[in-house]
């Protein structure tokens, strides 16, 4: 607020070949603007009172191409000190977007954005046709609308995953969740361990068999359930507390004493009742 700061932008043309695009580009917030020469990529806008301002890009256009505008996009003006950020990644093997109405976040890998601290931003997840989407971490968890009030950085991820097969603690794919397979590959999992070491002793051999045996394909099953692993629903998977809840869970214990010694800070299910509920609906 009360400094100028540096706004950046490109120029492009669909002519492959054509010489590049030359000319001025104007960038304005209402009250103030700044112009650019091509092949100069930004320029410095001053900034006055704290407040949200849209700022539209405009093109002069030049000899060869015509004059464009760029849609505007928000900016938040706001006292030094008094900036946050939200930045969003995407993970699991399936695809899909993480949008706000504002448009400022609209990714499919990992972006960013800054916002004046106290701003309240809506995240919402949404899967490509054949995929689901399977949780965030980090500042929220579950499936609902991430919802986040700026103060300081906060980071989220969202995982989307194929709609089939169908996302439960069912991790070698044998038609059941059972402690001493499903069980201990989560915890091997929270505990970081990959390849045999994750695998070895901890596939169903019975009948029905395990569908899916190779560390490969069992670790991207965890990666696409890793948002469903925070049964205590704090925004993080961790093998003392998620990993030990569920495998107590799959050997019967119950009550209070499935959660002693077992849950993680801010829980948004702290009681015991509400994570057996939680773990049974995702059973199969």
């Amino acid at each position: 607020m009360g400094s100028s700061y540096t706004v950046t932008y490109a120029v492009s043309h669909a002519s492959a070949g054509s010489a590049a695009p030359s000319g001025s580009v104007t960038v304005s917030d209402g009250s103030n603007s700044c112009v650019g020469t091509l092949p100069a990529l930004s320029c410095n806008l001053p900034s006055t009172a704290a407040a949200t301002v849209s700022l539209p890009a405009s093109y002069a256009g030049d000899s060869t191409y015509n004059a464009s505008v760029l849609p505007s996009i928000l900016h938040d003006i706001a006292p030094a000190g008094q900036v946050g950020s939200i930045t969003v990644t995407v993970a699991g093997s399936g695809s899909g977007a993480v949008l706000t109405g504002d448009g400022r976040i609209a990714c499919g890998a990992t972006s960013s954005s800054l916002y004046a601290n106290t701003t309240v931003v809506t995240l919402n997840a949404v899967p490509a046709v054949g995929q689901v989407f399977g949780g965030w971490l980090g500042a929220c968890s579950g499936v609902d609308p991430c919802v986040v009030t700026v103060n300081g950085a906060s980071a989220v991820s969202a995982t989307f995953a194929p709609a089939s097969p169908a996302l439960n603690f069912d991790i070698d794919g044998n038609g059941s969740a059972r402690a001493l397979t499903d069980g201990l590959l989560v915890v091997r999992y929270l505990l970081s361990l990959s390849g045999s070491a994750l695998t070895t002793s901890a596939i169903a051999a019975g009948i029905p068999a395990a569908t899916r045996t190779l560390p490969a394909d069992v670790l991207i099953r965890l990666n696409n359930l890793r948002p469903m692993l925070d049964i205590d629903g704090n925004g993080q998977v961790d093998a003392v507390t998620d990993g030990v809840l569920l495998l107590r869970y799959l050997i019967n214990v119950r009550c209070n004493a499935l959660t002693l010694n077992a849950v993680g800070t801010t829980p948004r299910r702290p009681a015991a009742a509400a994570m057996e509920d939680y773990i049974q609906a995702h059973l199969l």
